[in-house]
């Protein structure tokens, strides 16, 4: 199974600085070290209000992390009653 990164906030801050200069998604990506595809969902995803903020999409993307390891923890015990 694949092991992917998190963006971190520097990078989350760096695209919203390119995204405001007008920079497209593949510049941006190359900029922070991530596929234009990373850029886009990130800002799909985070776009709120009609703007990007880096440190709201960080909070939630954090929020959204604890969450799924919740659910994995309560899911992995639930199989482990039942073997």
């Amino acid at each position: 199974m694949a092991h992917y990164k998190h963006l971190s906030l520097k990078q989350r801050q760096r695209i919203f600085e390119c995204r405001n200069a007008g920079w497209t998604l593949n510049e941006i990506g190359v900029s922070v070290g991530v596929d234009k595809s990373t850029v886009s969902r990130e800002l799909k995803r985070n776009w709120v209000n009609g703007a990007y903020r880096p440190q709201h999409a960080h909070r939630v993307a954090e929020e959204r992390s604890v969450r799924s390891h919740r659910v994995n923890s309560l899911l992995s015990r639930s199989a482990n009653k039942r073997a």
